[in-house]
């Protein structure tokens, strides 16, 4: 057995995750989404791998363009509970970026993802995974800095005022909906559903798409909701319309879904 002391990275990251429990009341939904359609549309102009993670994002930024609660977010601010009703879609997505012969934890933020092309969303996430995590300030502080007191005091004023000031965090470009994917983990028939909770009303998780033995495709996506956020009827609207972007079956934004 060994115990160790946590790196300042993980301990940045064990402190925004006690955050986010303490300050928000989550509760989890799954769906089941048939992305057969979807597919066979898709391979009508495409081979290869389909880019699941970018068709979960590009879906999400649809849903948000359309239903405005899915795009906010709850502040507990100096002077009471704020809710931020966000102009832009923007999609938080944390990402992993290797450096140094390790994996470090990291985000991008993918603004307007319900404009973009798969390619183009799917650019972006390549782009951030490519960063250099040394060249950038704040990953460089975290990554290359002790887990000591006086670090650990910086990272909880940076966190105090990003969150105590919502203007800060939409002057930094901070995102109202957030999707987490784990779908380079997928397997033909393995079927899981995971959970990420966020500082956003909804957060999104998938972590298989696969197959269903009757010809179907089958994504999989776990949905944490803040009820302080959003109320229950709202949530029911959102999943429902989220089920039926993803699935294909509104022929409306099926084409612009698989652009």
């Amino acid at each position: 057995m060994t115990i160790q002391k946590l790196s300042l990275e993980q301990w940045f990251t064990n402190y925004q995750l006690a955050a986010v429990r303490r300050r928000h009341f989550h509760l989890p939904m799954e769906v089941a989404a048939d992305i057969s359609l979807v597919l066979k549309e898709w391979r009508k102009k495409n081979s290869g791998e389909p880019p699941y993670t970018a068709l979960l994002a590009k879906a999400v930024g649809i849903l948000a363009s359309e239903m405005p609660h899915v795009n906010r977010a709850v502040f507990s601010t100096f002077y009471g509970p704020r809710l931020i009703q966000f102009e832009r879609v923007v999609v938080n997505m944390p990402i992993i970026v290797p450096a140094d012969g390790r994996d470090h934890l990291s985000a991008i933020l993918i603004q307007d993802p319900q404009k973009l092309s798969l390619d183009e969303i799917r650019g972006v996430i390549a782009a951030g995974r490519k960063r250099d995590i040394n060249k950038m300030p704040f990953g460089r502080f975290l990554v290359r800095s002790g887990n000591y007191f006086w670090n650990r005091a910086i990272l909880r004023l940076v966190h105090f005022l990003v969150f105590q000031f919502p203007a800060i965090y939409v002057r930094f470009g901070g995102g109202g909906v957030s999707v987490s994917s784990l779908l380079n983990h997928r397997g033909k028939t393995f079927n899981g559903t995971p959970h990420a909770a966020f500082h956003t009303a909804f957060t999104f998780c998938s972590f298989s798409a696969y197959e269903a033995g009757d010809g179907r495709t089958i994504m999989n996506v776990g949905i944490n909701w803040d009820h302080y956020a959003a109320s229950g009827n709202e949530l029911g609207a959102a999943i429902r319309r989220f089920s039926d972007i993803l699935s294909g079956e509104d022929p409306t934004v099926l084409m612009e879904l698989i652009r």
